[in-house]
């Protein structure tokens, strides 16, 4: 069982992505901390406080990465992943595609981030703020939270390339479906359907 920080990034960094709770075939943290199961929230559960403080530290660690990627979950993403998810969440061909999905209010509201690069929810006006959770869980944006001066959290919707460059990471230089092995391999397969839809 995992019971600190450092326990966890070296289960990250050996399986390469670990979502928060269980999905796909990748550890979960949650199930890795408890060691069960937990129907419900985990927040309920008596150790749910150390699951926080693990993910809070874990999301402030350089080589951490937390997005959406399965089933609209929150999952970990190790830095030796970045660029295979980097080369899919930027690929013309699969944003396209991705981008027709949408409702025109999620469209609208990425059209409004692609411009403004990074986009707090509490700056969206008003009419948007119901299309973010739709444009959140495509991956078409990187999903994060910000603390507020009032001590809230705000969901914030920032464009991957703007990320990426402040992190200096590239995209894969490899084929689409070569960087979705990558990532299929710590995942499992067929657990990104909205990826593998081509």
């Amino acid at each position: 069982m995992i019971q600190n920080a450092e326990q966890a990034l070296a289960l990250l960094k050996r399986s390469g992505v670990m979502t928060v709770v269980r999905a796909g075939a990748c550890p979960s943290l949650v199930v890795e901390t408890l060691g069960e199961v937990v129907r419900g929230s985990w927040w309920a559960h008596p150790k749910g406080g150390v699951v926080y403080a693990i993910l809070a530290e874990l999301d402030d660690h350089p080589d951490v990465l937390i997005t959406r990627l399965i089933d609209g979950k929150n999952a970990l993403v190790h830095r030796a992943l970045w660029p295979a998810l980097l080369r899919l969440v930027t690929d013309d061909a699969w944003r396209k595609r991705a981008t027709a999905s949408l409702d025109p209010e999620a469209r609208a509201l990425l059209r409004r981030v692609e411009k403004a690069r990074r986009l707090r929810a509490d700056a969206m006006p008003t009419e948007m703020r119901r299309a973010k959770d739709s444009l959140a869980r495509s991956l078409l944006v990187r999903v994060d939270q910000e603390h507020t001066p009032s001590g809230r959290h705000q969901l914030v919707l920032e464009r991957w390339n703007a990320w990426a460059s402040a992190r200096q990471v590239a995209p894969a230089d490899v084929s689409f479906d070569q960087a979705l092995a990558q990532l299929e391999g710590a995942c499992g397969r067929e657990t990104l359907p909205f990826l593998t839809a081509r």
